[in-house]
Formats: C-alpha cells, structure tokens, sequence
C-alpha cells in the first residue's frame, strides 16, 4: 500500500511540474506580446500540450488498471 501511494504521488508531482512548465510557457508568450505569433512560440505550446495530453492519459490508464485489479480481487 505504502508503495502504490508513493507511485500515486510521484505520478501527481510529474503532472504538476508539467502544467507548471505549460503555465510558465504560456506566460513567457503573453508577456512576449506581438513576437508570440512565432512559429517557435507555436512549436513549443504544441509539444508541451501534446506531453501532457500523453501523461494524463496514461494515468487514466493506469488508474483504470487499477480499478479492474481492485473488482477482480473482490
């Protein structure tokens, strides 16, 4: 048990440290102004949405896994 919580929380932290790097990439882009309209700019907020559309999907997954572990022991 203690070991599925420490993965519960390191999972929670990544997911943390990457919407922090998304909110630090969106606000260098505000603050950027007229340049934001950069190709570079546009790159970055795409690959950066794209990894955490990624992670979050797999934690469902693995949440999920989780579940149906839980019933079938039940």
């Amino acid at each position: 048990a203690i070991k599925a919580e420490l993965h519960f929380l390191q999972d929670h932290t990544d997911e943390e440290l990457q919407f922090d790097k998304l909110r630090c990439l969106i606000d260098s882009i505000q603050s950027a102004g007229a340049d934001s309209s950069s190709a570079e700019f546009y790159f970055k907020l795409s690959s950066h949405t794209e990894q955490i559309t990624d992670t979050i999907l797999k934690h469902f997954e693995d949440e999920e896994a989780q579940v149906r572990i839980c019933l079938f022991k039940k």
